[in-house]
């Protein structure tokens, strides 16, 4: 019996270590990682944070230090591309904007927002930078307010006309947060975007090599992923620009 238990406490002992070996190494792949990049060594900076996405690791802390990692070393693209990762995990990391900001400042391809009107700037600013779970709340809110307005009317004098303007309001409050919700999730949660990495890409009108040159993009242009077909993807690319690039050109977000 006690045979019995002592193996039973040496396999436990056996697994709990190998768990705890497994679950370490990609914190130690990390702190080399910050390591190497702390000597200026930002290949090897990157080659221990590639290999715990490797590992299946994904966090906004490693795409951010990837991102660092990448423009430290010239690699515009995929810099780009991490910050963007960072931002998706984690859409208020003010750090990680920044460093986009400041990147995407210096690139060839940019899209002529001085052409879309102000408002509408604002609102794909408000939709993108605002989580899932922030907009959830907003119409929570929203909607105890109506909630409230409506139970405030019961104690009016005309109930009939308070009535009225009280089910037209909570009816366009809700018909907002819905509306709010859909342009969210279609625009931002169930749609793809990408980064070109190539230093320059031929954007062509079909998904072949004999199509052709439709328009030329640039290394850490943002665009959206259309449609794929084997090797190829359709993107898009501000008002009116669209067409086929080879799959390996683009980073996916």
């Amino acid at each position: 019996m006690n045979r019995i238990i002592a193996a039973l406490a040496g396999i436990f002992l056996a697994m709990t270590a190998a768990t705890a070996a497994f679950a370490q190494a990609p914190s130690d792949n990390f702190y080399k990682g910050n390591i190497a990049y702390e000597k200026g060594d930002y290949a090897a900076a990157i080659a221990n944070y590639e290999r715990m996405l490797g590992d299946g690791s994904e966090s906004a802390n490693l795409y951010y230090n990837l991102g660092n990692a990448y423009y430290k070393s010239g690699n515009t693209g995929k810099s780009i591309l991490y910050y963007e990762k960072a931002l998706k995990l984690r859409r208020q990391d003010a750090d990680a904007a920044a460093n986009l900001a400041f990147v995407r400042s210096s690139l060839e391809d940019r899209p002529e927002e001085a052409r879309r009107n102000w408002l509408v700037r604002r609102f794909d600013i408000f939709m993108t930078d605002m989580s899932l779970d922030g907009l959830t709340i907003l119409c929570a809110v929203l909607w105890w307010v109506t909630l409230l307005a409506g139970t405030a009317y019961l104690f009016m004098r005309d109930r009939w006309i308070a009535g009225r303007k009280y089910l037209a309001v909570s009816g366009a409050v809700c018909l907002t947060m819905l509306a709010i919700l859909l342009v969210r999730i279609a625009t931002v949660e169930y749609t793809a975007y990408g980064i070109v990495l190539d230093k320059e890409v031929e954007v062509k009108y079909g998904p072949t090599e004999g199509d052709a040159v439709a328009f030329t993009l640039h290394e850490g242009s943002k665009v959206r992923i259309e449609s794929a077909a084997q090797d190829w993807v359709q993107v898009s690319f501000a008002e009116g620009k669209a067409g086929w690039v080879r799959r390996s050109a683009v980073g996916i977000i």
